[in-house]
């Protein structure tokens, strides 16, 4: 009932229904608040989240939201009431936001002691960044599943991805700290960026915003990215690549990168899940050599652009009991 107290729903175990009528509801700062209003003075607002660039560290360009706005580029802010309503009483979407913000150089605290070289110092914080990368390279999956459908697109901009920070800061002076990637793989970052990139075109809201092949196409960079890969099978898994022609899926397949090719197939497949698509079909059919006739020409297709193929023949005949395919 709308004239009952705050303390009537204490009484019944219900104090989430009073939050509303109470005098002063707490805001959680980064949620659903563009500008960020912790400094209005209110006591009862939280304080500002991780997201925010460390103190002396250059903002990434390009931003992180899918409007630009320079608030959000680690791409955790989530928009729309639902934050507010749902968790608008203590500080856990604050939290998840701090742990899962990727663009932020950590903090490196280390014991010190004067019996330690410059040498050992430095090798001592290159294998803590090492341990440390591994937790922010996988970060991107946990914020693919936070930000769910939480952004709406804008014809006029385009998709950015939030970067992945694996340097650390020394808490005395706040130096950058880069990690040494020689003795990495070279594709230590490939398929985390992949991640990265699914993540943030998953942030896109499913339904309320059509996509356009226009769109689609100038988000496309000059060179083949593993991020960008990421960002074609994110639209795809929503439901978005159903506006590319031919002639587009050509473009993709013909640039000879591995993730691009696997992130075009599975995001058709996805998005013409159980259509039994001709089209779709050809194109993954191509990829998988095992169910080429005796003279079709060899084609020398890796086994990951093979496994996705087969994945994508598997989610265009979905409940089809085709014979042929099934």
């Amino acid at each position: 009932p709308a004239h009952w107290p705050p303390e009537a729903f204490e009484l019944v175990s219900r104090p989430d229904l009073a939050v509303p009528i109470g005098p002063r509801a707490l805001r959680v700062t980064g949620v659903d608040d563009p500008a960020g209003d912790a400094t209005s003075g209110d006591p009862h607002a939280t304080e500002p989240a991780a997201s925010e660039p460390v103190a002396g560290q250059a903002a990434p360009e390009g931003g992180g939201d899918v409007t630009g706005d320079v608030t959000n580029l680690d791409g955790t802010r989530m928009d729309g009431e639902f934050a507010r309503l749902r968790f608008g009483t203590d500080r856990r979407l604050v939290e998840v936001r701090r742990c899962l913000c990727a663009s932020n150089a950590v903090r490196l605290r280390l014991p010190s002691s004067a019996e330690v070289t410059d040498h050992d110092v430095h090798a001592a914080h290159q294998a803590r960044l090492q341990l440390l990368a591994r937790r922010t390279l996988a970060l991107s999956v946990g914020r693919g599943m936070f930000t769910l459908g939480t952004a709406t697109p804008l014809p006029t901009e385009a998709l950015a991805v939030p970067p992945l920070q694996l340097g650390g800061r020394l808490p005395t002076n706040d130096a950058l700290i880069k990690l040494d990637t020689a003795q990495l793989p070279a594709d230590h970052a490939a398929w985390p960026e992949f991640h990265n990139g699914v993540a943030a075109a998953l942030r896109l809201s499913l339904g309320r915003a059509a996509i356009s092949r226009t769109w689609i196409v100038y988000n496309k960079p000059e060179a083949a990215t593993f991020a960008h890969a990421g960002v074609l099978m994110g639209l795809g898994l929503q439901g978005h690549l159903k506006a590319l022609a031919k002639t587009d899926l050509y473009s993709y397949l013909c640039q000879d990168h591995e993730a691009t090719q696997i992130g075009i197939m599975l995001g058709m497949a996805a998005s013409r899940r159980g259509t039994l698509d001709e089209s779709v079909f050809k194109m993954l059919y191509v990829h998988v050599p095992s169910l080429h006739p005796p003279s079709y020409p060899d084609l020398e297709v890796s086994s990951s652009v093979q496994t996705a193929a087969v994945l994508g023949i598997g989610l265009l005949y979905q409940g089809s009991k085709h014979r042929r395919v099934a």
